[in-house]
């Protein structure tokens, strides 16, 4: 019972992330699939906040992943941020 309550306390005490979910069409073997990506809040706000415009955040990772299939979502919210960091020098 007691190791019962800990994991509950545990539980309790995790520190959970909002996230962001980008839903999303991209065709496989010739079928349409509909794909949900997850993102980090904070991360989305900065790319965001660097695009002025959250269509066109979303759009970026859209194409990042039909680019680079099989990343994590915050590798693509990074590689975006970069890109546009590159790009504005």
């Amino acid at each position: 019972m007691e190791k019962t309550q800990q994991h509950k306390a545990q539980r309790k005490h995790r520190r959970v992330d909002p996230c962001h979910y980008i839903k999303f069409e991209r065709f496989v073997d010739g079928k349409s699939r509909l794909t949900t990506l997850q993102v980090y809040v904070e991360d989305f706000r900065l790319l965001v906040a660097m695009c002025h415009n959250r269509q066109r955040a979303e759009d970026l990772i859209v194409d990042l992943v039909l680019s680079y299939p099989g990343r994590k979502g915050r590798w693509y919210v990074e590689k975006a941020i970069w890109d546009l960091e590159r790009d504005r020098k």
